[in-house]
């Protein structure tokens, strides 16, 4: 078993003594360096999966010396530590060295052990996906060698090449489920809020009438659209927007940028990242990052700038929802692209419908007797009991034991007529 290793870097011992007591119980192996010269040394001889670096230093600056690590070592990921949270600090570690994140001192214990895994999360995850992309290649690369006139074997090879391209799914259905489940462990509410504007979103691109791949391919990019928040000081994200000072506004604006850099290094998800790098364009060209207008902004982001915007005014604002729809219809051609809105409306409708039928209840709230308006699912992504299907006094025993070894994620929607009481 692979033992992940950490290098933290500054030029205060007692920094560097504080930190390995923090993770003296951890099942990492931590290393140290007073001298970015010294970290590179280490880095040449050792494989590191994150490094943690100051920001004032007298030989180099922590964003200097984390853009070398970039170039030498572009997977390793990447934070700063420093007591200088300034927006220029901010902007340049995010510009130049790529960081995962940017943590203030003094540190939380907890939350600094929690960053840290969650980098490691990351880590794993770009890794396996090279692996797993570069093996498809060089399957590929021996089914182009083989002789056309031995059709059998052809035939045993191409089979093979379908179940590792199943396979290849799965790690990938894999990778966007624990991104998800990052951001909610990152900030509860922002997990929620990705899965409802995910749900909205689907129903939009129905409207569109595009193929399942493209349908796809928006629900994926509307789950991941805030990823970048969480590469984001999380105090951002606890202020009201009111209460925000002007460098606090310029920062947060970085998440789009950040999503993108995030995303844009695993090939399955550079398409997704494109649009998440765009969601908050406006119609109009006035957005951010690009300026783009109208037909330059991609039609998935488009539909989740309204998704997005919407929930915000609804389950964050606590706007009711008829002027939540007036406050969009008021920005149709400015914020909004004036197509999206009509089709929007329409789809909410559906929600609205299904609201009216339905009502979500945690895995240990069901009952026998009711009877199930969706499909539950594992995290894996198998069947456990479909559409319609009624909850018998067996089935729960047998839910509770599947969700400990394959967890049923998300909660349970059955139909409200079968609700003692709904």
């Amino acid at each position: 078993m692979t033992i992940d290793r950490i290098l933290f870097v500054d030029d205060e011992q007692s920094i560097l003594k504080s930190l390995k007591r923090v993770f003296i119980n951890q099942p990492y192996e931590v290393f140290t360096s007073n001298s970015p010269s010294e970290a590179l040394k280490k880095m040449e001889e050792t494989r590191f999966a994150v490094v943690v670096s100051d920001q004032r230093m007298p030989e180099m600056e922590g964003t200097a010396f984390l853009k070398k690590v970039k170039e030498r070592w572009p997977d390793v990921v990447r934070m700063i530590l420093t007591g200088y949270a300034d927006l220029g600090t901010a902007i340049s570690a995010i510009n130049q060295g790529n960081v995962y994140r940017f943590i203030n001192k003094p540190w939380d214990d907890t939350e600094l052990k929690l960053t840290v895994k969650n980098a490691l999360a990351h880590y794993e995850l770009v890794s396996e996906n090279k692996r797993l992309f570069e093996l498809t290649r060089k399957q590929n690369e021996e089914l182009l060698d083989l002789n056309l006139n031995l059709g059998k074997k052809v035939e045993q090879r191409t089979e093979e090449i379908k179940k590792l391209l199943q396979r290849l799914k799965k790690s990938f259905v894999d990778v966007i489920r624990v991104f998800t489940e990052l951001m909610e462990l990152f900030n509860p509410w922002l997990g929620g809020h990705a899965k409802r504007v995910a749900a909205l979103v689907k129903e939009v691109a129905k409207r569109f009438d595009l193929g399942d791949k493209d349908i796809e391919l928006m629900e994926m990019a509307a789950l991941l659209h805030d990823i970048g928040l969480i590469g984001l000081p999380r105090s951002l994200l606890e202020k009201a927007e009111d209460k925000l000072r002007k460098s606090e506004r310029a920062l947060l604006t970085q998440h789009p940028m950040l999503g993108y850099e995030t995303l844009n290094k695993i090939e399955d998800l550079r398409q997704v990242s494109v649009i998440v790098k765009w969601h908050h364009e406006n119609f109009d060209g006035t957005g951010y990052p690009d300026g783009l207008s109208k037909e330059e902004i991609p039609l998935a982001a488009r539909v989740i700038r309204v998704a997005n915007d919407y929930d915000n005014l609804v389950n964050k604002k606590k706007m009711l929802r008829r002027d939540a729809l007036s406050y969009l219809n008021a920005g149709s051609g400015e914020a909004y692209d004036p197509d999206v809105i009509f089709e929007f409306q329409h789809a909410l409708e559906h929600f609205k419908l299904a609201a009216e039928k339905e009502v979500s209840l945690p895995l240990p709230d069901l009952r026998p007797g009711m009877i199930l308006s969706r499909e539950i699912r594992t995290s894996s992504g198998r069947l456990l009991i479909g559409r319609n299907g009624k909850i018998e006094k067996a089935h729960l025993e047998k839910l509770l034991n599947f969700h400990k070894l394959d967890p049923i994620v998300g909660r349970i929607y059955v139909y409200k007529s079968t609700v003692k009481g709904g």
